[in-house]
């Protein structure tokens, strides 16, 4: 009996290992692509423009879940107010007392 071993892959994307024991080959090919997962949220994403300076902002958006909201004030620096979600569909940003303006775009 010989010591060689011959391997030879012709396929893409199939991985083949051989361990130390020589009568455990493991192949391995990608499965098919699997079906389309479900569509997202009708609207999953706002813009609030808040145009007159305020301390706070009250955003009413229609999501199911409180977004990821990104500030962006009217001098063009990105905001880091304190925010809260007190019911489903509703964002609160609280800048600390000091009025602003700005745009938030939410997700």
């Amino acid at each position: 009996m010989s010591d060689t071993t011959i391997l030879v892959v012709e396929e893409p994307d199939i991985s083949v290992v051989v361990a130390e024991d020589p009568t455990l080959v493991v192949v391995s090919a990608p499965g098919p692509q699997g079906p389309p997962g479900p569509g997202g949220a009708s609207g999953a994403s706002f813009i609030h423009n808040q145009s007159n300076p305020s301390a706070t902002w009250t955003m009413p958006h229609g999501l199911p879940y409180p977004p990821a909201v990104t500030v962006v004030e009217s001098d063009g620096t990105e905001g880091d107010p304190a925010r809260s979600d007190p019911i489903a569909g509703l964002t609160i940003l609280d800048f600390d007392g000091v009025p602003v303006s700005g745009i938030a775009f939410g997700s």
